[in-house]
This record gives C-alpha cells, structure tokens and sequence, in this order.
C-alpha cells in the first residue's frame, strides 16, 4: 500500500511540468485546423483566379478578383499565425507562454479574427446579391472557410483568456 502511494506521488511530481498543470493553454489542435484550411484558401484562390481569366462581365471579374485578392491574404494571415505558433510552442515549455512571441500570438489572433469577420461579411453581401450561381458558389465555399478560420479564432482567444 505504502509503495502505491508513494508512486503515485511521484509520479504526479513528475507529471506537475507537463502542459496540463502549467495553466498553458492547448491550442495545437485549433492550430491544426488552421493549417488545413491555408492549404484550402490556397486551392480555392486558384479556382479563383481560373474561372475570372475566362470571364467577361466586368462586375464578376471584380468580384472574383476580390474574392481571390481575399483568398491569398487569407492565406498569408492563417501562415503568419501558424508560423508564429510554432515558435511559441518551442519556447512555451521555458517560459509558460510568458514571452513576448506569445504576446504577439495574443494580439495577432485578435487583429485576425477582427479581419476575418470584415472578409465575412463582404462575402455576405456577394452572396445576397449576387445573381450568378457559379459566384455564389464560390461565395459559399469561401464562407465555409471563413466560418471554420473564426471558430478556431474564438476558441484560440478564448482561451488565452
């Protein structure tokens, strides 16, 4: 009995270190999803850029250029931050997100959910006035996206909270 307890004591002393009893927050799988959807801001920037060198009205060649416009920097912003957190991530066991690289994760994921809604709703406003099915179809797939990029947002400033 004495031996159970005793290691089960040291094995919590030995556990104490590890991110669940830090107080860090467990954002890599918020991160992840990020990640998948960069590869897809790419993919549908692309589609993008297709179908608006083909096309010949000029107010959907505008649309569309701006919706691709939105896709690459789409893309640049999730790569930014991604690219940050991994080097939070390195130092976060040394300094329990107390540097300065996570203090910038911090503002960073505001400023981009705050830039995402903006994209938001400009894709709303293609979608409610836009006639042509194939746009709004783009439309939709880019607001998708969007959705999954400011849920992942929420939960990441959620909980650096």
């Amino acid at each position: 009995m004495k031996k159970t307890i005793i290691t089960l004591i040291i094995t919590l002393v030995l556990l104490a270190p590890s991110a669940g009893f830090c107080g860090t927050p467990d954002i890599s799988a918020q991160f992840d999803k990020l990640s998948g959807v960069e590869a897809s801001f790419r993919t549908l920037g692309m589609k993008i850029d297709k179908i608006t060198g083909a096309d010949t009205k000029p107010d959907r060649v505008y649309a569309l250029q701006d919706m691709s416009d939105m896709c690459k920097t789409s893309k640049m912003q999730v790569h930014s931050l991604t690219s940050l957190f991994s080097v939070v991530n390195l130092v976060k066991r040394e300094k329990n997100f107390q540097n300065r690289e996570a203090e910038l994760l911090k503002k960073k994921c505001g400023y981009a959910y705050n830039d995402f809604s903006r994209r938001k709703a400009f894709i709303r406003d293609i979608l409610a006035k836009a006639k042509d099915q194939k746009l709004k179809d783009l439309a939709h797939i880019f607001d998708a996206q969007l959705e999954i990029v400011l849920e992942q947002l929420t939960a990441i400033n959620n909980k650096f909270k």
